[in-house]
C-alpha cells in the first residue's frame, strides 16, 4: 500500500474537487448562467491535470527539480484563471499551491518573492481575462496566505541539536545541582536545546 503523503493527500482533494466542479458546472439551474460543455470539459482537464502533479509531486520534482514542477502547476492555475473557472475554486487552489511552494522552497527562494510570484500570476490571468477586481481580491487573500506558511514554513525548519553536540563538560555540569540553572540557560541561548539525555540529568 502506497503511503499517504501531502502530495498524495492534495492530489485527491483537487481530484475531488474537479469532480464535484464538474457536477456543479453542469448542473446549474440558472441556463444562461451555465458554462459551455467544452469550457466544462477543458476545467476537468485542467484540474485533473493538477491533481495528478501533486499526487506524483514527488518523483516529478526529483526528475524536472523544483523549478519545472512549479511551472507545470503554474501553467494549469493560469489556464484555469484564464478560462473562467470559479472564483473559489481558482483562488483556493491557488491560495494552497503557493502555500506548498513556501514550505518547499521558503528557505531557499524566499516566501515574499513566492507569493508575490502567485499575485503576479493571478493579476496577469486576471488581466487576460478582462476581470481586474478579482485580481484585487485574490492579491488580498493571497498575501495572507503567503503571510502564513511563512510562519508555518519558520516554525518546521526549526532546528533541533542532537545531544551528541552537547560538550561533555556541560554535561558533567549538569549532574552538579547548584550548575543546571546555569548550563541550561546557555543551551537555550545558542539555540542548540535540550535533548532526552539532558531531561533525564535534570530528573
Amino acid at each position: 500500500m502506497a503511503a499517504i503523503t501531502p502530495g498524495r493527500t492534495l492530489g485527491a482533494s483537487v481530484a475531488l474537487v474537479a469532480v464535484l466542479n464538474t457536477m456543479s458546472a453542469l448542473s446549474l439551474p440558472v441556463m444562461s448562467r451555465r458554462p459551455a460543455p467544452i469550457t466544462v470539459v477543458a476545467w476537468l482537464i485542467l484540474l485533473s491535470v493538477h491533481a495528478a502533479l501533486y499526487w506524483w509531486g514527488v518523483p516529478i520534482r526529483a526528475h524536472v527539480r523544483l523549478p519545472g514542477y512549479v511551472a507545470a502547476q503554474a501553467v494549469t492555475l493560469f489556464g484555469l484563471i484564464v478560462s473562467g473557472a470559479p472564483v473559489p475554486v481558482a483562488l483556493g487552489l491557488l491560495m494552497t499551491f503557493t502555500a506548498e511552494v513556501v514550505l518547499l522552497a521558503g528557505a531557499r527562494w524566499g516566501s515574499i518573492p513566492i507569493t508575490a510570484g502567485a499575485i503576479a500570476l493571478y493579476v496577469t490571468a486576471a488581466v487576460v481575462s478582462s476581470n481586474l477586481y478579482r485580481a484585487a481580491t485574490a492579491g488580498l487573500a493571497l498575501a495572507v496566505t503567503g503571510a502564513m506558511a511563512h510562519g508555518l514554513a519558520a516554525l518546521l525548519r526549526r532546528p533541533v541539536a542532537p545531544v551528541d553536540r552537547v560538550r561533555l563538560r556541560e554535561l558533567g555540569d549538569l549532574l552538579d545541582p547548584g550548575n543546571q540553572a546555569r548550563v541550561v540557560g546557555q543551551l537555550l541561548r545558542r539555540g542548540r536545546g535540550i535533548g532526552q539525555v539532558e531531561l533525564q540529568l535534570l530528573r
